[in-house]
């Protein structure tokens, strides 16, 4: 009776596990460590890790991190609380669909490794490493944040995955004459968004968007004010695009 109201420890295959019982009578285990770690060593992690709080407690649900990634998508909003820019909702919606949904998608999400989430962003190619690996962290941070995944530090593994932030990418270096004969190659609406987008630095979405009526000709400005992406007119990514 002792052992169900406190937990014990079982040793197997190469690990120390805690074992406890839920308010449902189910047997519910965790791995904390290699076997050789002693009972005491073993007691100190379970009091670190807050394990010793869910004897006796109703299981919890385990939600996949496909379903969490979906409500993460759903919500549309960032941390800020502000909407996302529509281009950001689908790069997210995207990355969910290609990366995330099948390699993790039908996994309990506080029960994926660091090393399975390291390995398989390690097996991508270098620009999209981290595009993943920030919308993984992103994705368990909400998760937290509406309780379906446990608000523990073991139950979110980002924080022990990394990623560099270098790509394959490599610019071509052009003289000015060089890039004024590919702009005088361009039809005119193509060369006018490539003139207009090297001159003022604005996003490519920004440019579509400008109408005549955004020129102030006697201030030598352009007011920026809205985005197309996608066949959709909308507001600019950000407060600053505005400035």
């Amino acid at each position: 009776m002792a052992r169900e109201q406190k937990g014990w420890f079982r040793r197997k295959k190469g690990s120390l596990v805690f074992c406890w019982i839920s308010a449902e009578g189910r047997e519910r285990s965790k791995a904390i460590g290699p076997a050789s770690l002693s009972d005491s060593e073993g007691w100190t992690r379970v009091g670190e890790r807050g394990l010793n709080n869910l004897v006796g407690k109703p299981q919890e649900y385990e939600y996949t991190l496909g379903e969490v990634a979906d409500q993460f998508l759903a919500s549309g909003k960032k941390k800020t609380g502000e909407p996302k820019a529509e281009s950001t909702k689908e790069l997210h919606a995207q990355l969910v669909r290609d990366y995330v949904e099948p390699e993790f998608g039908d996994c309990v999400a506080m029960k994926i490794e660091p090393l399975a989430i390291q390995s398989y962003i390690d097996s991508l190619s270098k620009g999209i490493r981290p595009k993943v690996r920030n919308l993984l962290s992103a994705i368990y941070r909400y998760g937290q944040k509406i309780n379906k995944i446990p608000r523990r530090e073991e139950c979110n593994p980002m924080r022990w995955v990394s990623t560099g932030t270098t790509s394959d990418y490599e610019a071509v270096v052009v003289t000015p004459e060089q890039a004024w004969s590919i702009a005088e190659n361009l039809p005119l609406y193509e060369r006018t968004l490539v003139i207009i987008d090297s001159a003022t630095g604005c996003r490519i979405s920004e440019c579509l968007a400008l109408k005549w009526s955004d020129i102030e000709w006697k201030r030598n400005q352009i007011k920026v004010q809205r985005a197309w992406v996608r066949g959709r007119i909308g507001p600019t990514k950000s407060r600053a695009s505005k400035a």
